[in-house]
């Protein structure tokens, strides 16, 4: 394993766990995880997979955009819900 892997996956992980917090911090540590895989499939040369990092990188900036400029949407479009943990009756 790389350090561009090892720092990648580090990142993506971090991003993961942000997003289960509900922290917008969540989209730049996942941006910076994209970047580090976009250049290790460039440089070996696996360019469906960069391709597929670039659509990530695209809805993650607007992801970010839409999460930082959307306040009160959340509220207007869930009725003022906010993320909770689901019991297993409404799971299944």
């Amino acid at each position: 394993m790389s350090y561009i892997e090892f720092v990648g996956t580090i990142a993506n992980l971090i991003a993961v766990w942000l997003a289960v917090k509900n922290h917008i911090l969540n989209w730049p540590i996942g941006i910076i995880g994209t970047l580090l895989f976009s250049s290790l499939f460039w440089q070996v040369g696996l360019y469906s997979d960069l391709v597929t990092q670039l659509y990530f990188l695209v809805t993650s900036v607007w992801g970010w955009w839409m999460w930082s400029h959307a306040a009160g949407v959340e509220e207007q479009l869930l009725g003022g819900k906010k993320i909770s943990h689901a019991s297993l009756s409404e799971l299944l």
